[in-house]
């Protein structure tokens, strides 16, 4: 007998057989799914009967149909859904899908509508080729293994495949963005090119509007819209990763790491790190037992000309 759950938004059907594996955003290393304010997600096996009805959710569904085949319903359409298919179906509309084969595989989530997800608002229901299928299903099944598995640096690569999974994700729903949103992608890839080379430098919202050629308010939301954050948290996550790269391959001072990613003194790279990664640098670096040394009798280049 199929399990059916109903509420205001959405009735589920899960048929005897059902097997979900969630990721667990809980845990920190799933941090950067939280931060792009992903709300659940994750793998599901079904038998034909799966089915998911919402009614004026106020989350955006991302789906990709790894397996199997189904059939997707709206108020003025229902179409057939394939393999290779990704479903995108936005918040504030009504939708349902099903699986109509004896079995279906399926990697879902549920993302607010902020940040780079805006995007998605305003449209109806929809399936098309998905761009990034089998980059989102092999980083969220390599994701999944590392959570039960006590080994040496799994925080770490778990971290590394959830970075993964929004990039990838970022990448679909921008496959379906029209010339002018590409052009706009374009110009802020190379903005935070320049920035991430000159990480040194004070960086601050007018001086990036400026070399874009905007308002220092439509930066703003042209950057909330397609990184999903503001302009100088995404200059805050530059410096950070830079820092870290830093800290685990070389023996550099603090001083010399503040330098250059941009802070005037150790004590306040210290705190913007421990917000980053919730220890202090040094105990970060300690936790690292294969740093490349620096060569004996000369002088390390400055970290801002690597």
């Amino acid at each position: 007998m199929a399990r059916t759950i109903r509420n205001i938004i959405e009735t589920l059907v899960f048929p005897v057989g059902t097997r979900h594996e969630l990721i667990p955003l809980q845990i920190p290393a799933c941090q950067p799914l939280r931060e792009a304010d992903v709300d659940v997600c994750g793998r599901t096996e079904a038998p034909q009967g799966y089915r998911v009805e919402r009614y004026d959710p106020d989350s955006h569904e991302i789906l990709y149909l790894l397996d199997g085949a189904g059939k997707l319903s709206t108020p003025d359409k229902t179409v057939d859904v394939h393999p290779s298919q990704v479903l995108l179906l936005p918040s504030g509309t009504l939708y349902s899908y099903e699986c109509t084969t004896p079995q279906w595989r399926i990697v879902w989530f549920h993302v607010m509508n902020t940040g780079m997800w805006l995007v998605l608002e305003g449209h109806q229901p929809s399936a098309r080729e998905a761009a990034m299928m089998r980059q989102v299903d092999q980083a969220v099944g390599e994701l999944l293994a590392e959570s039960v598995r006590p080994e040496v640096g799994s925080s770490r690569l778990m971290a590394l495949y959830a970075e993964e999974i929004v990039l990838y994700l970022g990448r679909e729903v921008a496959a379906g963005d029209n010339p002018r949103a590409r052009r706009m992608r374009q110009r802020l890839h190379e903005l935070w090119t320049f920035v991430n080379a000159n990480l040194h430098e004070i960086w601050n919202v007018p001086a990036m509007a400026e070399r874009l050629h905007m308002s220092q308010a439509q930066f703003h939301r042209t950057c909330l819209r397609y990184e999903g954050c503001s302009p100088m948290h995404k200059v805050f996550l530059l410096r950070m990763q830079r820092a870290e790269q830093m800290l685990v391959t070389y023996d550099y001072p603090l001083k010399l790491i503040a330098e250059g990613v941009g802070y005037g003194t150790p004590f306040a790279f210290s705190n913007a790190f421990k917000r980053y990664k919730g220890v202090s640098p040094m105990h970060y670096r300690s936790r690292r037992t294969q740093r490349r040394p620096l060569e004996t009798n000369t002088t390390p280049e400055k970290p801002e000309d690597l």
